[in-house]
C-alpha cells in the first residue's frame, strides 16, 4: 500500500535563542522572582536542563513581559523609521505562550495600560 504524501506549503521563519540572562542584558531589566530561598539566580544554562526556583512558578511577572515586548518593538519601529514607505515590514506578530485563560487575560490588562503597547 501506498501512503498517502501530503504536501503543505508554507515558509519557515528564522528563531534565535536568548536564555533568560541575555534577555536581561537585552532589557536592562531582571525578572521578578528568579532567585532561591538564598537570593542566589536559579537559572541553568542548557540545552536540555533549564531549572527554575520554585518562585518562578508562582506568578508570571507581566511588566517583565511588557519591556521585553516594547525591546522588540521599538527595534522593529527604529528600523523602520530609516526605510521609505515600501521598504518598511508588513505588520507582524508576536506569539507568547501563556498556561491559561487568567494569565492571558493578566497580561493583556498590563500591555492595554501601556502607552507604547496599549494603542498598537
Amino acid at each position: 500500500i501506498e501512503p498517502i504524501v501530503l504536501d503543505i506549503p508554507g515558509r519557515t521563519f528564522p528563531v534565535k535563542t536568548l536564555w533568560l540572562d541575555e534577555v536581561e542584558n537585552l532589557i536592562s531589566s531582571q525578572l521578578d522572582g528568579w532567585s532561591n530561598e538564598d537570593g542566589q539566580r536559579a537559572i541553568v544554562h542548557s540545552h536540555d536542563k533549564v531549572g527554575m526556583s520554585s518562585r518562578a512558578k508562582d506568578r508570571i511577572d507581566n511588566d517583565f513581559v511588557a519591556k521585553i515586548l516594547k525591546h522588540i518593538a521599538q527595534k522593529q519601529w527604529d528600523e523602520d523609521l530609516h526605510k521609505s514607505r515600501d521598504d518598511k515590514k508588513e505588520s507582524g506578530a508576536i506569539l507568547i505562550f501563556l498556561p491559561g485563560k487568567g494569565e492571558i487575560e493578566a497580561l493583556q490588562r498590563t500591555l492595554v495600560k501601556d502607552p507604547q503597547l496599549g494603542n498598537k
